[in-house]
């Protein structure tokens, strides 16, 4: 598998420029941009998508319930975003290769207990370490890796790592269900965390970069009051959206059914999500010398909210279904680049990790709470009242976010 992304991405590599023989503060000639690539690739299929599919063998092997079982994995998530700043902290004085390299090992012990667990507790705790690894091994920490590689090409790098990790659902979740089915669930773990050990930590650890913190020859100083006041800003309005984006991802059956659109349209609309965020990744990197980051997550923005406009009209029209699974998932799969290059384009970039760590943070809490308050809404009132209230929370998003950045230019 290795070989086969390897061989991939360097043969489209003319065409993305995934190497840059001229590196500011690294000694080699090419950039191993494969790596982050394919580490992103499989840290989002092991880590994230893999519970999917993985739950309900659990479930019938243990008779825990699956709403136990989530709780777990949602419990990693919030530790993951507990974490972040302080995961952001280290990358800026160690650089990607200790932390990453450190995610993957961590990665592997998780894995491996929550796979050999027999009782919940161990279960518990071994989704808390795998949270802790998302946090080191994710797009935030591939982000600040990759910052220390780019020069003037890093927001085309981080498009071409989003577009490969893109495909972590499309690979992982037909790949866990059909080892899960043969193997089981906990032998299906083991062979997960073996891709952490025997493929992520070298790779990871052949990066050899140095720390940004290392690289500007300063010991670490407190952000500016101005940059923290926008940083704070711009968090918000991409916790917004993402509380906005987990609950719709998560409910997305949900509202087709509400809205009565037709079984083989719904799963047409549902299946086609996945694939417009790659085609939107794409279509940004194609753009990006054109368009500015502050100005495209505007855009994606605008657009989020008009999907959430096209759900309200799905019940008199049927086909916009379609229409709203294209552009939610390609504004959806923008945003992931735009909260990667935002802040190289506003702030020093010496400073890039520390304030990936402050930004995602919010984020990553507004992902696991989303679906579940979502669901509360849906539970005191009806569909209607959630999907309203996610788009007036779209709405608040965008204006929070034109703010921070229109702050940003008036300095």
């Amino acid at each position: 598998m290795l070989q086969y992304w390897k061989c991939n991405i360097i043969q489209t590599s003319s065409m993305l420029r995934l190497t840059t023989p001229n590196v500011t503060e690294g000694n080699v000639s090419h950039i191993p941009l494969f790596m982050l690539s394919l580490g992103q690739l499989i840290s989002w299929g092991t880590l994230y998508y893999a519970i999917t599919f993985l739950a309900e063998p659990i479930r019938h092997e243990t008779s825990w319930s699956l709403g136990l079982i989530f709780w777990a994995y949602s419990a990693g998530l919030l530790l993951a975003a507990v974490t972040a700043p302080s995961v952001g902290r280290f990358l800026h004085r160690h650089g990607g290769r200790i932390v990453m390299s450190a995610g993957s090992l961590l990665a592997a012990i998780a894995l491996v207990m929550v796979a050999f667990s027999n009782s919940f507790i161990l279960f518990q705790i071994g989704w808390l370490f795998a949270g802790i690894a998302m946090s080191m091994t994710l797009y935030e920490a591939a982000f600040s890796t990759l910052q220390e590689m780019f020069s003037t090409n890093f927001r085309r790098g981080v498009g071409v790592i989003t577009i490969v990790g893109g495909f972590a659902s499309t690979l992982y979740w037909p790949l866990t269900h059909w080892l899960a089915y043969e193997l089981g669930w906990r032998t299906t773990l083991l062979i997960y965390a073996g891709m952490h050990l025997l493929i992520c930590f070298p790779m990871h650890l052949s990066l050899g970069y140095k720390p940004m913190a290392a690289a500007a020859h300063t010991k670490e100083e407190a952000l500016p009051t101005t940059n923290k006041r926008q940083i704070v800003l711009l968090a918000m309005a991409f916790a917004l959206a993402a509380f906005v984006t987990a609950a719709i991802s998560s409910h997305a059956s949900l509202v087709m059914s509400d809205k009565q659109v037709p079984d083989w349209l719904a799963i047409a609309a549902l299946a086609l999500i996945g694939p417009m965020q790659v085609a939107g990744r794409i279509a940004e990197l194609s753009v990006a010398h054109r368009i500015s980051s502050t100005r495209t997550g505007m855009i994606a923005l605008a657009a989020l909210a008009a999907s959430l406009l096209l759900v309200q009209l799905m019940g008199f029209y049927y086909w916009l279904a379609l229409g709203f699974a294209i552009v939610y998932g390609a504004s959806n799969g923008v945003m992931t680049i735009v909260r990667g290059t935002i802040l190289n384009e506003l702030f020093d970039r010496k400073s890039y990790a520390l304030m990936l760590g402050m930004l995602s943070a919010p984020a990553l809490f507004a992902r696991a709470l989303g679906p579940v308050l979502t669901a509360w809404v849906i539970g005191a009132s009806d569909m209607n009242a959630a999907i309203w209230m996610l788009t007036l929370l779209i709405v608040l998003a965008g204006t929070v976010y034109w703010y921070a950045t229109r702050s940003g230019s008036d300095q």
